[in-house]
C-alpha cells in the first residue's frame, strides 16, 4: 500500500491536495499444508491494517482520513484513534521497574533486620582482623563471621573469639585464635597460626564469646566513614538516574 500527497503545484491537480491511495489486489496467502494434505487460505493482512493520514496545506483545513483494510473514510477528529507511544511505554514498563525494586527492597530489609536480630541476641556476629596473629588465614582487614559458642559448641582446630584478660582478671580486647588443646572446663589451649608460642591465657567456656565459621576478605579495609559515605553517594546518584530514565519511558 502506498499514500503519497500530490502537491497543488502539480500537473493536474485543482491545488486542493490530494491523496494518491494505492492498493494491491486482495491476496488469500494461498498455500500446501503439509498437515492436512491440502490447500489452505490464510486471512488477508490488509483487513487488519488501519492507517491514519492528516493532510495540512496553508490557507485550507486540514483533512483527516482513515483507511481501514480496503475502506477510505474521512474523519473529524482525528485524535481520538492516536496513542502516543510514550504513554504505551510508560504502562508496559514502570510495573516491571516498581516490582524489581519492591524486590531489592524487601531483601535488603530482611538481610538487615536478620543480621540486626542475630547480633541483637548474640548468635551471630561479624568483626573485623586488626592484627596479623592468624596470618595466612586471616589477614588483617578480613572480617570474620562467628556464631555463638551455644549454637557451634568449640572443637580441636576451631578459630574462636575470646576476651582477653589480664592476670587480675580484667578485660582488655577479644581475640581470635586457634583451639590446640585442653577443653572447656580447665581451659582451651589457643594460639594464632603465626605465633610461636600458644596464648599464656587459657580461655574457658564462660571467656569464650563464639566460634569463627567463615572468613570475608578484605571487606574490613573499607568499612570506615569515607568509604560509607562515599556508598550512600554512589548509591543516591544512581537512583536519581534509574529515576529519570525511568520517566522518560
Amino acid at each position: 500500500m502506498v499514500l503519497r500527497v500530490l502537491r497543488s503545484n502539480e500537473p493536474g491537480t485543482t491545488g486542493a491536495g490530494l491523496v494518491g491511495v494505492l492498493l494491491p489486489e486482495p491476496d488469500t496467502h494461498t498455500f500446501w499444508s503439509n498437515r492436512e494434505q491440502r490447500w489452505k487460505h490464510a486471512p488477508d493482512p490488509i483487513h487488519e491494517s488501519r492507517v491514519l493520514v492528516t493532510i495540512r496545506e496553508p490557507e485550507r483545513e486540514p483533512q483527516s482520513f482513515l483507511l481501514e483494510g480496503y475502506a477510505l473514510s474521512t474523519i473529524s477528529d482525528p485524535t481520538e484513534f492516536v496513542q502516543t507511544q510514550p504513554t504505551a511505554g510508560r504502562i508496559s514498563r514502570r510495573p516491571r521497574f516498581r516490582w524489581i525494586s519492591v524486590s531489592v527492597t524487601v531483601a535488603l530489609v530482611a538481610l538487615f533486620a536478620f543480621v540486626g536480630i542475630a547480633g541483637f541476641t548474640g548468635l551471630f556476629s561479624m568483626r573485623v582482623v586488626l592484627t596479623n596473629s592468624m596470618q595466612p588465614t586471616i589477614n588483617p582487614g578480613d572480617v570474620v563471621v562467628a556464631v555463638s559458642d551455644t549454637v557451634h559448641p568449640p572443637q580441636l582446630g576451631d578459630v574462636v573469639i575470646y576476651i582477653g584478660k589480664t592476670f587480675d582478671g580484667t578485660p582488655v580486647a577479644p581475640f581470635a585464635h586457634r583451639v590446640i588443646g585442653g577443653d572447656a572446663q580447665t581451659g582451651w589451649i589457643v594460639q594464632g597460626d603465626n605465633n610461636s608460642e600458644a596464648d599464656v591465657q587459657h580461655p574457658t567456656e564462660k571467656d569464650i564469646e563464639s566460634v569463627v565459621v567463615a572468613t570475608i576478605p578484605w571487606v574490613g579495609k573499607f568499612l570506615n566513614v569515607q568509604f560509607l559515605l562515599l556508598v550512600v553517594a554512589l548509591i543516591f546518584g544512581v537512583w536519581l538516574i534509574v529515576d529519570g530514565l525511568r520517566d522518560r519511558t
